[in-house]
């Protein structure tokens, strides 16, 4: 059997992979408060996990604290990872940022808006960015979770 020189390209679908919210939070509180804060505003439980660790040019091994909650309704799980500690960022993009937040599941699409709302609601969160533009960080993180 001849094989031709074609490359095939496919295609995935927006339903092959669940929908991601990829959010960037400012805030002077520390890990633990802004998790309490959350779970109020969204009505999650977030726990502290293992601290991500990851290789930076500052440090070979910088060390991020954690926190996880997921839903007893759907799959959508919640991720909070503590951006920047005293020598490193997760990456020099969010150096702004404080905490990144990922929300995952597959109704993300339907409840983005309204997430995105009552986290801006929070008095002690200065500020909510969307980075959709840098949804590949956001997978990066997730697969180094597991």
């Amino acid at each position: 059997m001849k094989l031709s020189g074609k490359k095939i390209r496919h295609k995935l679908l927006e339903s092959d992979n669940p929908a991601i919210l990829f959010l960037g939070l400012v805030t002077p509180e520390p890990d633990y408060k802004t998790s309490l804060l959350l779970n109020s505003a969204l009505g999650t439980r977030f726990h502290s996990k293992p601290s991500l660790v990851r290789a930076a040019a500052e440090d070979p091994e910088c060390s991020f604290s954690r926190f996880s909650s997921g839903s007893e309704y759907n799959d959508t799980s919640y991720e909070l990872v503590r951006n920047r500690n005293k020598k490193c960022v997760i990456d020099k993009k969010f150096s702004s940022l404080d905490y990144l937040l990922i929300i995952k599941g597959d109704e993300i699409a339907d409840t983005r808006d309204y997430l995105v709302t009552r986290i801006r609601g929070i008095r002690e969160i200065s500020a909510v960015f969307v980075l959709d533009d840098n949804i590949a960080i956001a997978y990066s993180i997730l697969q180094q979770i597991g």
